[in-house]
């Protein structure tokens, strides 16, 4: 199940303009599907305090509220309700899917990957 939503922050590295990407918890950001959605490469912001005003993980997944463009993976669909950091590490929130893409309104894309696995063995090393 991917109730769970992050949310992060990115920068372009051509116009170093930030893009919010909310993807399932258990999923990774896939580099090619976020180039292809911005049209350009992008990496983690630096700083995304200086952007949000939140600390790393606790950005809630509405760039909307940052003057951000948001990008959301469907796979949050999977569940009627989602659970995201509401602009803190210890305070969370939930709500219905339907309702956070009435009021979000982002740009539905899958941009979340599996993350791969490394086999035990090399795990000990």
């Amino acid at each position: 199940m991917h109730s769970g939503a992050k949310a992060i922050v990115t920068k372009g590295h051509k116009t170093g303009t930030h893009y919010l990407f909310v993807m399932p918890a258990d999923l990774k950001l896939d580099n090619a599907k976020a180039k292809a959605a911005t049209g350009e490469g992008v990496g983690f912001a630096s700083d995304p305090f200086e952007v949000t005003g939140c600390v790393p993980g606790s950005v809630p997944p509405f760039g909307s509220l940052f003057n951000i463009k948001t990008f959301c993976d469907p796979r949050l669909a999977e569940n009627e309700r989602i659970f995201f950091n509401a602009g803190s590490l210890t305070d969370s929130l939930d709500m219905r899917f339907e309702d956070y893409i009435t009021i979000e309104q982002p740009i539905l894309i899958e941009i979340g990957k599996v993350p791969t696995q490394q086999p035990l063995d090399k795990l000990e090393e």
